[in-house]
């Protein structure tokens, strides 16, 4: 029996529309009231204590962490006036915005950890013309949205803040930032406001007015002057603007499709579309016309078009196919040019103004390839790396394999391991999964914090899963896991894990399974409805609650992936699978690590404390542990806490999976995971 903090079971009657629920631990939303601090305080203390059973194992990977701490990650490289601009990411979650020379050293830091208090800066996007001027994308503490801070990066000092928006770009002259700002409406809907500011004369001129709910806006500025808007009504696509300078603005009505702004060549702007191409095609109208008068430039393929751009009449297409990118370029003639990669499968990481350089910059990384900047040459039709944050993981298997799920859809997985791994349903085996809100689940380098490359290292096998809910193949994909059709995501996810056992690779004990966010209310998910196909669940800052998410500042843009439970038509179907509230005695539950972040405004952490303390309170043979960080967001922490974090969750993955005993030294952790010899002492 655990001795957890004591949550006080208080009963609180919530109304859903015309549906009451009572809930025991409710009064753990009011994050800032003491007995909610207290048990927060509390949670941390005791997982603190767990862990010291375990000291050594959680050593070596802290000192496996800040080992790799050195290697730094570029993220949306854009070459301007002013040089290269680039987010650099270090392997301990904290982030620089910097100016590189070409050799890809850092030349300049512009902001680092201590730029400002309680702000945390996601990216930065160079002005095209003014060398001194950028727009830092920014998440405050606790704030709903980001923000574009506009910032001198000589004089070091923020000429404006743009507030609640989630997309700020220059315009081509250099002398405006278009963005788009979302606030909440008295009847719980989200106005958006198409606006522009003008840095040299610190003025904002609001453009239009989004009449409708719109979960956040798009903003696409034109090269000869304009800018075109996309209001985004169900995290897919929404009602088109196109605001020409000196024309009429035409509105594009949202009707079902897709219509993302690429870029204008010849008099002609193109769009990416899903219109009658489920996996996209590329379209053209002539400037000042609307979009009926469409003309289909690129046709569909057989796989799907994630972002595309115009570079002097070519245009260079990024394609993806199960959550993995190619890249290839359309000549002048629309003939396909096919760009090799260093992998067969991996992720690629253009930022829009990108594709316009003579020499557009990408960041490339796979399973087994941790991130690295990749340079094409658009004369020769080739790609060639220019920087490695690392050294690639050799003797690595990467197989793209199918299951079948319970309904008959065809579901791709990636299964990951070194070579000499055997088929003897022994095999510690990681699995990942997201599955919402349209986003594909790319190929990556990291999962859930932890690097894969690690993981497979160490001996174990990791398992990448495609499911429905996300946006590998295209809208319907999407839907098939949305709203009424949401427990498709949690099905799909099982009927791989249980392919993959058949298969012989693993079995049950030895399976744990990792989701972040809407994959943290997958794991929260899975585990209260089979407790019995994992080892160890890990989910970090999860959406747990699927009827109280209503009442979050971010409610009203959920709505539009989960359903409003508010409604008689999708309460009972969001109460059935919601995670708190299918919690039940007399169960088995495998061990579970849940993290959240106090400073978390996307999805509050309450979500983790109500679902840990119920857990908790069933008293389990496997330990329920719940780390909460001072300064988290939605993300893991950063710095030592980021550390701190992985460790703990790798950690605790040996211990569920029975690979690293109470009391064992640091060699036999090593020998057990399957490291070489040079690990014992």
């Amino acid at each position: 029996m655990y001795n957890y903090p004591v949550a006080e079971y208080r009963l609180q009657e919530i109304k859903y529309g015309r549906h009451v629920v009572k809930d025991a631990y409710e009064w753990m939303r009011d994050a800032a009231a003491q007995d909610t601090v207290s048990f927060t305080n509390e949670q941390n203390v005791f997982t603190d204590q767990y862990f010291m059973n375990y000291q050594s194992c959680l050593e070596k990977y802290l000192d496996e962490q800040r080992a790799m701490n050195r290697n730094l990650m570029y993220r949306e490289i854009v070459r301007t006036a002013g040089g290269i601009t680039a987010l650099g990411v270090y392997n301990d979650g904290i982030s620089q915005s910097v100016r590189l020379n070409e050799d890809f050293s850092v030349r300049e830091v512009i902001t680092d950890s201590d730029f400002m208090e309680g702000v945390h800066v996601y990216g930065i996007s160079p002005n095209p013309v003014y060398k001194n001027l950028a727009v830092l994308h920014v998440l405050r503490d606790k704030a709903e949205r980001m923000s574009g801070l506009v910032y001198d990066t000589e004089s070091k000092k923020v000429l404006a803040e743009l507030k609640d928006t989630f997309s700020v770009s220059w315009s081509a002259c250099g002398a405006y930032v278009y963005y788009s700002k979302a606030e909440h409406r008295r009847d719980g809907t989200i106005e958006n406001t198409l606006r522009r500011y003008c840095v040299g004369a610190d003025e904002e001129a609001v453009l239009y007015t989004h009449q409708g709910h719109a979960a956040y806006g798009s903003v696409y500025p034109l090269d000869e002057g304009g800018v075109i808007a996309e209001f985004a009504v169900d995290y897919h696509a929404g009602d088109l603007v196109i605001c020409e300078d000196g024309q009429q603005m035409i509105e594009v009505p949202y009707d079902g499709n897709d219509r993302t702004y690429i870029g204008t060549s010849g008099g002609r702007h193109f769009f990416l579309t899903d219109e009658d191409a489920a996996l996209g095609k590329i379209v053209t109208i002539e400037r000042g016309q609307g979009f009926h008068t469409k003309q289909t430039y690129i046709d569909e393929t057989d796989e799907k078009i994630s972002q595309a751009g115009i570079n002097q009449g070519k245009i260079i297409c990024i394609y993806e196919n199960a959550g993995s990118q190619s890249i290839c370029v359309y000549d002048e003639e629309r003939r396909r040019r096919d760009i090799r990669l260093p992998c067969v499968y991996g992720k690629i990481g253009i930022a829009e103004r990108e594709f316009a350089s003579d020499k557009p910059l990408f960041s490339y990384e796979s399973f087994s390839v941790p991130a690295s900047v990749m340079e094409l040459d658009l004369e020769n039709y080739t790609a060639g790396t220019v920087y490695e944050s690392g050294p690639a993981c050799e003797d690595v298997t990467e197989e793209l394999t199918y299951y079948m799920s319970s309904d008959g859809t065809r579901l791709p997985a990636y299964i990951i391991r070194k070579n000499d791994v055997k088929k003897d349903g022994d095999n510690q085996t990681l699995f990942y999964g997201y599955g919402g809100y349209n986003a594909t689940n790319y190929v990556s380098a990291r999962v859930c914090g932890m690097t894969v490359a690690n993981w497979i290292e160490a001996g174990g096998i990791y398992v990448h899963c495609i499911i429905r809910g996300g946006g590998e193949f295209g809208e319907d994909w999407h839907r098939g896991g949305w709203k009424e059709n949401k427990k498709n995501v949690f099905d799909d996810f099982c009927s791989i894990v249980e392919g993959v056992i058949r298969d012989g690779w693993t079995r049950p004990e030895k399976i744990a399974i990792c989701g972040l966010s809407n994959g943290g209310l997958l794991m929260t998910a899975l585990i209260t409805r089979r407790p019995d196909l994992f080892g160890c669940v890990i989910a970090s800052v999860p959406q747990t609650d699927l009827l109280g998410f209503v009442y979050d500042d971010r409610g009203p843009m959920y709505i539009t992936e989960y359903g409003d439970p508010r409604t008689d038509d999708m309460f009972e179907y969001m109460k059935s699978y919601s995670p708190y509230h299918n919690i039940r005695e007399d169960v088995s539950y495998p061990g579970i690590y849940i993290q959240a972040g106090a400073m978390d405004n996307n999805v509050p952490a309450y979500h983790a404390k109500k679902f840990a303390a119920r857990m908790q309170s069933l008293q389990g043979k496997r330990p329920v542990l719940l780390r909460v960080l001072p300064y988290g967001s939605h993300d893991q922490g950063m710095g030592e806490y980021f550390h701190r974090t992985i460790a703990e969750i790798r950690t605790f993955i040996d211990i569920e999976l029975a690979l690293y005993p109470a009391g064992s030294s640091i060699s036999d952790c090593t020998k057990q995971q399957g490291a070489g010899d040079e690990g014992n002492e």
